[in-house]
């Protein structure tokens, strides 16, 4: 019997494999995204031609995970077991099944495809691009708890492996970034502050 047997295809259930699927590589895309932002942000990447592609692939792995949450919703729809609608797909914490974590899930993905959209609106946005931009930090977060708490392979060894895979670089890439803040804030001079009788002073200057 191989995995080819028409007795075996039929036991298998095609869209949640799928979607199990589309969605990992969701996790992953949108994993290597963050990452080549923070580096980007960090300044890791040095050199016009690193800086460049470092852009690029940012952008690309954004739009890989758009497209990889497409499938791993729409593949749903074909679920015979789960059977959801279009309401419970695209309203949060409606479906029945593990409602809490499939909620944060489809919050997760409006915030990716809402913020991943918004790379392209960034010349019209302005400054408040850069605040929007690094919000996807908790869509990221949202999705990681969706995938612990709603994911069926949740507690296997390779499952545990992937998700440590994609959690680990962005924890240490986030605490390099906020040491280096804390380190360029410590080196700058501190104001002196005024004393009463500078105050005082310059008030009685002022007054003349």
């Amino acid at each position: 019997m191989t995995l080819l047997d028409p007795t075996v295809l039929a036991e298998v259930n095609v869209a949640w494999v799928t979607t199990r699927a589309a969605g990992i590589v969701a996790l992953v895309a949108s994993t290597a995204s963050i990452v080549l932002g923070l580096t980007l942000a960090g300044r890791l990447a040095k050199g016009r031609g690193r800086l460049g592609d470092a852009r690029v692939l940012h952008q690309t792995f954004g739009i890989a995970t758009i497209v990889a949450l497409a499938v791993h919703v729409l593949s749903l729809l074909f679920d015979p077991w789960l059977r959801p609608t279009l309401v419970e797909l695209g309203v949060p914490f409606a479906l029945d099944y593990r409602p809490l974590w499939t909620g944060l899930g489809i919050v997760a993905g409006y915030g990716f495809i809402v913020l991943g959209m918004s790379g392209f609106l960034r010349s019209r946005m302005g400054a408040a691009w850069k605040y929007v931009h690094r919000s996807v930090g908790l869509a990221w977060v949202l999705s990681v708890g969706h995938t612990i708490g709603s994911g069926s392979d949740t507690g296997t060894w390779w499952m545990t492996a992937i998700t440590a895979a994609c959690v680990v670089p962005v924890a240490v890439l986030l605490a390099m970034r906020v040491h280096a803040g804390r380190a360029r804030s410590g080196d700058r001079p501190a104001t002196p502050r005024a004393t009463p009788q500078a105050r005082a002073d310059a008030l009685l200057r002022a007054q003349r």
